[in-house]
């Protein structure tokens, strides 16, 4: 099938020659011809093998053209044979569709032919870097699958067969390999080591990462060495003292920069199968960032290496100044950046990032950190300028979601694919499950090798990547091609689990793995990977006398009222939507209890999917039973999560208005949280190990166990509340504590509000109408039963009403005395509106606009009539920028703004969305999420 003996293209056709010879004989012939028993005829190859170009286009089929691209086609009856045509434009287009094709083999049923159930397909990359990080971070739990022959051809080929095309094999995030040189090479003209690391063992390191990188190549990988830090003293997050483990002997500060320009040249000829260097240039790498000779120097000695070698720099850190140094020494330069900072969020771009990331500081806690760019740690931040002489990619940190729990959703990667080709973007790199298992600690023996169980008996993988090769199978496939059909994934789950039980486990796994997305993208408590883990949540107080100790990069007062979303521009803070919503005056962001309704959803979905998997699933399968268990624990995530943003959301009703009600559900919610956590921590007792290591702080370690104690005493302190609103408020003045009601359904409508001085009330009354020109008519509000200070009244509206329903309430007292809500009474009352859909809109995007020339943007609003305003929402593609607001003007229902020339005069292009707010209080977003996972909230225009 080709010339190469030990290329991907070998490896794909090894796959399918024995996955066809399980079956029957297979002869060879010439010319990429093979023959499988008497009825079918395989031929395959590339642009060099004439005869099949031309087989192929004989029958119609133009073989593609774009790099990486494929076609498997059946040709029908040739010379008494059914003949398939496998076709790659290049070697790793040759080796996916060979892949694919013994998949597909290796898959049929026994009493299928197994080469019909191969699928036609033509087949290009939508994103030309499909790469994949792996950190190694701790020498006594990673030293074995680094040195692990068996570990690389397995891992490598299950990269090639999800058509990955790229390996960052990352070093620097613990003590061994801290500095990478010392533990690789002798640099000549230099006496630096590693202490504690003989000649003998740094040898061995050399000759291992010349064979993994040369094996990467073999499996159609380009290898990136990725270096995390470059220092041998200064400060990580990941050390416990300067001198670490293995402190670094032979060179001070002084001098590191030349050393560092010799021994990484010496390490790239070393090691000639290495194709590209991955740097962190931001302090953490041990460099002052106001340092440039530094970084001179090691892109000085790249440059030296005696072959090209491409350099990526990550953004957070990064100047215009360091990219031109490097494209002035004539390096091809990628610059990526963290997605949604160090966590998994939903899969667009925010429109704006986080308010503390946005506003300079002046000095830090870390010194030699420019604060005045912190803009630039979590997203794509102001490197998109058009015209660029570099690549961008989007580096997706799960590693503070993600870390164990096994994670599914094809809807999110097919979206998060074509957002990563924003402005012109090459590609997607994430880090693998299990990242940062063990860091921090040299001797820390962390996950054994990937193993999470209690008991050891139960692990059913060697690797720890074989436990998640969903995972893979989705970000690989998606990433190549976001339309793939779920055929893929579905046969695979069908030969390991069944044929009835595989689309409901994958339905389970889809919905499961939505929640946290959504939950880090509006409700972040932090960026760090190292702080926040949603998976094994640290809880973050809600009642205000608490503050969190270790959510410190969420504005003050660090509780839940003031988390904010990853995303600012399109979700809403909880004392922000509060502040808003009892104003009148709420925005065109999603607020908290949509965000909890959805995560309800989800769990609701995944819960209903898991039970019909456990009907007709062998749940004795141990690797379906982890499955099933993660999905379950996912879906209790969910639910506890959308709990606690209700109880949060509520309480910061009852903190802004006093109304009891609120402080009552808040408390009811809390409870059910709790109790959702409960669930967790009964299913996983006993299930995954004690102590779950992914740093040395308590909360990045433990189990949900541990957790359990801060939710209880934080609902303890609300209860507290609870009761003290009893004995302070039933004597004294009478005064109403209520929440407006903004819209809701005729037939639902309730009211609801809390009277203080209870004790003195002899009659509540709700005065409502629904025609203006009428007078109000009187309904009694019944007090709740017990010392409740709360009253309530349906007022007898109906369904057929279309409002606007006013009202207003009285408390008559015993002695006789009035006290009206609002306190004008019927001179102004207040208004529910009883309509019951959004706004529906419909907008044709601009195909470009020009640079310099002004924009005209326009909004149909279909109905209902009539919205109180529309706004538009734009911001260039440079995240160091807040998002502009201008209304639109009205035109009959088509709404128009403009956005001029002076601001289209820029080398960014621009992303804008719609906000219409309506005469309830209330807005929509266009075009907004249909669903959070699967769309993005804004639109998108080039310039020309």
């Amino acid at each position: 099938m080709s010339s190469h003996l030990n290329g991907p293209i070998y490896h794909g056709r090894q796959k399918l020659i024995s996955a066809l010879e399980s079956r029957g004989p297979v002869t060879p012939r010439d010319d990429g011809v093979y023959d499988w028993g008497e009825r079918w005829r395989i031929i395959a190859g590339g642009p060099e093998n004439a005869r099949l170009r031309e087989t192929l286009e004989s029958r119609g089929v133009a073989p593609p053209t774009a790099p990486e691209s494929l076609c498997i086609q059946h040709l029908g009856e040739r010379e008494g044979k059914n003949t398939l045509a496998i076709y790659g434009r290049d070697d790793r287009g040759l080796a996916y569709a060979l892949y694919e094709a013994a998949a597909a083999v290796e898959l049929a049923r026994p009493e299928e032919d197994p080469l019909a159930r191969v699928s036609d397909a033509m087949e290009h990359p939508e994103l030309a870097v499909r790469s994949i990080i792996k950190f190694f971070v701790n020498d006594a739990s990673d030293m074995k699958w680094f040195h692990s022959v068996d570990h690389w051809d397995g891992y490598m080929a299950m990269l090639l067969a999800n058509r990955f095309n790229r390996i960052n094999l990352c070093f620097g995030n613990g003590d061994y390999f801290r500095i990478a040189y010392p533990f690789f090479v002798d640099v000549p003209g230099y006496n630096v080591r590693a202490q504690g690391v003989s000649p003998e063992e740094r040898d061995k390191n050399l000759a291992t990462l010349q064979a993994i990188s040369s094996k990467a190549g073999e499996y159609g990988l380009d290898f990136y060495l990725g270096m995390w830090t470059h220092s041998t003293t200064a400060w990580t997050p990941s050390w416990d003292e300067p001198k670490g483990a293995y402190p670094i002997e032979g060179i001070d500060e002084a001098g590191l920069g030349a050393y560092c320009r010799k021994a990484v040249a010496h390490l790239l000829a070393q090691c000639p199968d290495i194709d590209g260097v991955a740097l962190r240039i931001n302090v953490e790498a041990g460099i002052r960032e106001d340092d440039p000779t530094f970084w001179d120097n090691v892109l000085q000695g790249i440059a030296e290496a005696g072959r090209p070698v491409k350099v990526d720099l990550r953004v957070k850190g990064i100047t215009f100044d360091l990219i031109n140094n490097v494209l002035d020494k004539g390096l091809d330069l990628t610059v990526s950046s963290k997605f949604t900072a160090e966590h998994l969020g939903l899969p667009y771009h925010q429109a704006q990032i986080r308010t503390t990331e946005l506003i300079p500081r002046k000095g830090g806690s870390m010194e030699g950190m420019d604060m005045s760019r912190r803009f630039n740690r979590y997203g794509y931040a102001d490197v998109l300028v058009r015209p660029r002489d570099y690549d961008y990619i989007v580096r997706l940190w799960m590693l503070g979601t993600q870390k164990i729990l096994l994670w599914g959703d094809p809807d999110y990667v097919q979206t998060l694919t074509g957002n990563s080709t924003i402005a012109g973007s090459v590609g997607l790199e994430f880090n693998e499950p299990l990242t940062y298992g063990g860091i921090a600690g040299a001797n820390w023996p962390g996950l054994q090798h990937g193993n999470l169980f209690a008991d050891s008996s139960q692990k059913f993988y060697e690797w720890g990547f074989q436990r998640y090769w969903y995972t893979f199978m989705l970000f690989g496939r998606l990433m190549y091609n976001p339309k793939t059909s779920p055929e893929v994934w579905l046969r695979e789950l069908r030969r390991r689990f069944g044929a009835e039980a595989a689309p409901h486990i994958a339905e389970a796994l889809r919905f499961a793995s939505k929640t946290l997305p959504l939950l880090t993208m509006s409700h972040m408590p932090s960026a760090n990977n190292t702080i926040f883990w949603p998976e094994v949540y640290t809880n973050n107080p809600i009642v205000e006398t608490s503050e969190s100790e270790l959510y410190l990069d969420s504005p003050t007062p660090h509780n839940e009222r003031t988390v904010e979303p990853l995303d600012t521009a399109i979700f809403y803070r909880v004392v922000d939507y509060v502040d808003d919503y009892t104003s009148g005056q709420v925005r065109g962001r999603y607020d908290p209890l949509e965000v909890s309704r959805w995560l309800q959803g989800y769990a609701d979905k995944a819960t209903a999917a898991l039970d019909k998997a456990e009907q007709v699933a062998d749940t004795a399968d141990p690797e379906l039973r982890w499955i099933l268990l993660d999905v379950s624990v996912q879906a209790h995530l969910g639910r506890f999560f959308s709990h606690k943003l209700t109880a949060a959301t509520r309480y910061e009703l009852y903190y802004k208005t006093g109304d009891y009600e609120s402080l009552t559900n808040a408390v009811s919610a809390y409870s059910q949280a709790l109790e959702e956590w409960r669930q967790i921590v009964r299913q996983t007792k006993g299930r995954y190990i004690d102590d779950l290591p992914f740093g040395k702080n308590p909360q990045v370690r433990g189990n949900w166990a541990d957790r359990e104690e801060a939710i209880v005493k934080d609902l303890r302190d609300m209860e507290g509340v609870q009761r003290g609103y009893l004995e302070d408020y039933a004597a004294g003045p009478v005064s109403f504590a209520h929440v407006p009601l903004r819209r809701q359904r005729a037939e639902d409508v309730r009211v609801t509000t809390t009277v203080k001085g209870w004790g003195g009330v002899d009659r509540v009354t709700l005065h409502h109408r629904t025609d203006p020109s009428q007078h109000f008519s009187e309904t009694d509000m019944a007090r709740r039963p017990g010392s409740s200070p709360v009253y309530s009244a349906r007022p007898p509206v109906g369904s057929a009403s279309d409002g606007p329903l006013q009202y207003y309430m009285t408390a008559t007292l015993r002695s006789k005395e009035t006290v009206s809500y609002p306190a004008e009474g019927a001179d102004n009352p207040l208004e529910i509106d009883l309509t019951e859909e959004d706004h529906r809109c419909s907008h044709t995007p601009p195909k470009a606009f020009r640079k310099g020339q002004p924009l005209k943007l326009d909004l149909r609003v279909e109905a209902p009539a009539d919205p109180r305003a529309v706004n538009l929402f734009y911001r260039h593609l440079n995240q160091a920028e807040f998002v502009q607001e201008m209304p639109m003007a009205n035109g009959g229902g088509d709404y128009t703004a403009t956005i001029p020339g002076d601001y289209t005069d820029s080398p960014y292009d621009l992303l804008y969305y719609f906000e219409i707010q309506d005469r309830a209080g209330g807005a929509t977003l266009y075009p907004g999420f249909d669903d959070p996972s699967a769309s993005t909230p804004y639109l998108i225009v080039y310039a020309q």
